[in-house]
């Protein structure tokens, strides 16, 4: 844990969240100066504040420890969810790979309209997960 870092954090949040040195550090109990000293690196706040702190900046004591970005709380579940667009992508487009094959195969003749509905299917959910992934990018990604 750093003094710097954590001071930078503790100061971009507060300045996030419209608050001064000095409303800080009453919500604290603590004077402005006080506040000024942690943000400056000079020092950290007393381990009893660690909570209270955390909770006027709304972070988590751990995110306050470890200086973490707090613009972006919820950067990983953004990625979890592009994540999971990504494998339904894969393995629509496995299935529409399969299907693609299969229904050219000439022993499954008998199949052939199944078959030929399935790759259509499965083209169209590829092209769905692609766009609604294109969509919520757009509408949440890089507009922050």
């Amino acid at each position: 844990m750093d003094t710097n870092q954590m001071g930078h954090f503790i100061k971009e949040r507060r300045t996030q969240l419209g608050l001064t040195q000095e409303a800080l550090g009453k919500q604290l109990n603590v004077t402005g100066k006080a506040v000024s000293r942690w943000e400056r690196g000079v020092g950290f706040p007393d381990i009893q504040l660690m909570e209270p702190l955390a909770k006027a900046l709304g972070v988590s004591v751990s995110q306050l420890m470890g200086g973490e970005d707090a613009a972006r709380p919820d950067a990983s579940a953004e990625q979890k969810l592009r994540k999971r667009y990504v494998l339904l992508a894969i393995l629509a487009l496995v299935c529409y790979g399969i299907f693609f094959f299969a229904y050219r195969q000439p022993g499954l003749s008998g199949y052939a309209t199944i078959l030929g509905w399935a790759e259509r299917i499965s083209l169209l959910l590829v092209v769905g997960i692609v766009l609604a992934a294109s969509w919520k990018e757009g509408a949440h990604g890089s507009g922050r």
